[in-house]
């Protein structure tokens, strides 16, 4: 099939409750953190803050899951600009 960027947020819509479930996003977070601790990270960028879910509801999510002791590396939001 063909996916499309007009149709990404459709899908979204429908993804989203799976895409941003609690033990998802615990499971990812904690392996990019991991991931960035490894290799040496030290920051990164999300270039699309907000695709997701509202700005607020994501940079909270990101937040909670790096404001923690084991994450050595700075996320610094780019807000989706739509």
């Amino acid at each position: 099939g063909l996916f499309s960027e007009t149709a990404l947020l459709v899908a979204l819509d429908r993804l989203r409750p799976v895409l941003l479930s609690p033990e998802r996003l615990g499971a990812g977070f904690a392996a990019l953190r991991r991931n960035l601790l490894t290799s040496g990270v030290t920051t990164v960028s999300d270039m699309g803050t907000g695709v997701f879910a509202p700005f607020e509801v994501e940079a909270g999510l990101i937040r909670e899951a790096f404001e923690v002791p084991d994450a050595a590396a700075r996320i610094m939001l780019m807000l989706l600009a739509t």
